[in-house]
């Protein structure tokens, strides 16, 4: 199972200085399962999708993740890891990542004011 984008987006979010307070169980039907973060005592939900007609993955194998009662982009989740090889694919990944933790920014920002 890849769990390389979990790791990486975590790591994000903690260089970030969100707090991890738990994991949250799926709603059995989109949802295979959902972070709950604080920063600044914002809270702030995650919620990772994840499905095919077999049913839903698990949270390490979700292919996408989303804020909570935001209607942002969300980020997508790729199965493998871009190769260094793949300049462009890596690149790509990061800008998305540097993008959704924009918007959690900005969410944490206005519920400050």
């Amino acid at each position: 199972m890849a769990t390389w984008h979990i790791d990486e987006l975590k790591d994000a979010l903690q260089t970030q200085e969100y707090e991890f307070l738990c994991v949250l169980d799926g709603d059995d039907y989109r949802i295979t399962g959902s972070w709950s973060l604080t920063k600044n005592d914002v809270e702030l939900i995650l919620d990772f999708e994840g499905w095919d007609e077999g049913g839903l993955y698990e949270l390490n194998r979700s292919f996408g993740c989303k804020l909570r009662g935001v209607d942002e982009k969300g980020l997508y989740l790729p199965k493998h890891k871009p190769k260094p090889s793949k300049p462009n694919a890596l690149k790509q990944w990061e800008s998305e990542l540097r993008e959704f933790l924009e918007i959690l920014e900005t969410y944490v920002n206005s519920k400050l004011h």
